[in-house]
């Protein structure tokens, strides 16, 4: 192939081909290739030449491995030649799909490092103002895991979630502490509910859909656990007396069972809770009429916030700095990108 046809053949490649796996990347890597297309130094232009060996679909794969690890990654021209040779046929395009997705990597901590800062520097001001989606991928323990942080230009958000394999977005790596989600009937006794211990600087717990965080903050440690209500049908199994909202929607029953009742497992620390409600009113904060918490053996308020249905999906996440942790709920509705943040409320510290 002459050399003035090899970049932009390849880039076309990358833009159109049907290859398993590669369509993932023609809207990010092809189009930041595009953008480099006129600055390829000839030296990469020279290793991208790979002779009459293979098929030439092979070949038009070891280009793109040369192109993409220069351009991008910035590997010596020469070396990225030699590991295209290298890669057998049957394996070009696993490492092609491996070179790609660390590229979107690449790109994304370029893109999205200053913005990532300014969420760890001051999230009450990066959640007022951006809209965000959380998700937790494929992960359904509670752990520490790596998450990758990126922006959807057509749903105008921030999105956190480990890594899955059905999109892919030019993303910055990071690591967060997602919190799993437990049945309400695997809990023996919601007086003593099992929570996660974060580790980390970063808290996250996939969209609430009529479920229930509470945590508990007890200096620079943070303990959450998220709740998803039973079915209608099965319903709370609480007296009238534990349960004065039969007749409401679940999540709503449980957050307000949860409230009047309910208590993470152990002592100690500012506990609260941030859960469904009926309506825009009732979302501000409110300590429980009458309702303690022990405390090591002394009693305090249970803080309780709220989220609506028409306020849009509900997220939780918190930020630590210095050792202080930061809890925020944010709302915003999917369907109107345009809208912002629908209600941002600051659960910890008031």
């Amino acid at each position: 192939m002459p050399k003035n046809a090899r970049v932009d053949d390849t880039i076309t490649f990358l833009e159109t081909s049907m290859e398993p796996n590669l369509f993932n990347f023609q809207n990010t890597v092809a189009a930041r290739l595009r953008e480099l297309e006129d600055a390829v130094p000839p030296r990469v232009v020279d290793a991208m030449h790979m002779g009459t060996t293979g098929s030439e679909l092979e070949r038009k794969y070891r280009r793109a491995l040369v192109l993409v690890m220069c351009m991008i990654h910035r590997s010596d021209a020469k070396q990225a030649q030699t590991f295209a040779k290298t890669v057998a046929g049957a394996q070009l395009n696993t490492h092609l799909v491996a070179i790609l997705r660390q590229t979107l990597e690449v790109l994304g901590t370029r893109r999205h490092s200053d913005v990532f800062a300014a969420l760890k520097d001051n999230p009450s001001t990066f959640l007022t103002n951006n809209r965000i989606k959380i998700g937790r991928g494929g992960v359904t323990t509670s752990t520490k895991t790596r998450y990758e942080f990126s922006w959807d230009a057509r749903q105008r958000f921030y999105l956190f979630e480990p890594p899955v394999q059905f999109h892919y977005f030019v993303n910055l790596p990071f690591y967060g502490y997602n919190v799993h989600v437990q049945k309400y009937g695997e809990i023996d006794d919601i007086t003593k509910i099992p929570a996660a211990t974060i580790e980390g600087d970063i808290c996250l717990t996939t969209q609430l859909s009529g479920c229930t965080v509470l945590y508990r903050v007890s200096g620079s440690k943070l303990q959450v656990a998220h709740v998803n209500p039973p079915s209608a049908s099965d319903g709370l199994g609480l007296s009238n007396t534990q349960n004065p909202n039969t007749g409401k929607a679940i999540g709503v029953q449980q957050a307000a069972a949860f409230a009047k009742h309910g208590n993470l497992a152990g002592d100690g620390g500012n506990i609260g809770l941030f859960g469904m409600v009926e309506s825009v009113e009732d979302c501000a904060f409110r300590l429980q009429g009458g309702r303690t918490v022990k405390d090591n053996g002394t009693d305090a308020a249970m803080r309780v916030h709220g989220y609506c249905g028409d306020l849009g999906n509900a997220y939780f996440i918190a930020v630590c700095k210095a050792g202080r942790w930061e809890i925020f709920g944010q709302q915003n509705n999917p369907g109107r990108p345009n809208e912002g943040v629908s209600r941002l409320t600051r659960l910890y510290p008031l």
